[in-house]
């Protein structure tokens, strides 16, 4: 279960994951937010403002790993956007990304199951 009282149906397991990021809406508006857990299916983010569901986004930030900043961009899909103390947790379904984001995801994942850090 989940904190919001259903059953968690996620394909992909998510890694605790905090990183500054960018959102970019249509039109043309890029928004800051945060970055706090990552999977191949999908990011969870705190956001400013609450976004409705089906929204299409692009999320936008430089993973810490692999020596030097890397940018990782990807289409998303907004799945729920909830209140959460002065900010919105916002999950978003991942939809397409190149070959090298999924593999900067997987291996942000796997940098963090060796420091200890997991879901």
């Amino acid at each position: 279960m989940n904190n919001y009282g259903t059953a968690d149906a996620r394909r992909f397991v998510r890694t605790t994951f905090h990183v500054d990021a960018k959102l970019l809406l249509a039109p043309a508006i890029v928004a800051p937010c945060e970055i706090l857990d990552i999977a191949e299916g999908g990011i969870g983010l705190a956001f400013s403002s609450p976004l409705p569901s089906d929204t299409r986004c692009m999320i936008s930030f430089d993973s810490p790993y692999g020596g030097k900043p890397v940018r990782l961009n990807a289409w998303a899909r907004v799945i729920y956007s909830c209140p959460c103390g002065h900010l919105f947790r916002t999950g978003v379904q991942l939809l397409d990304m190149d070959s090298y984001s999924r593999l900067l995801i997987q291996e942000i994942q796997s940098q963090s199951s060796m420091l200890g850090v997991g879901p």
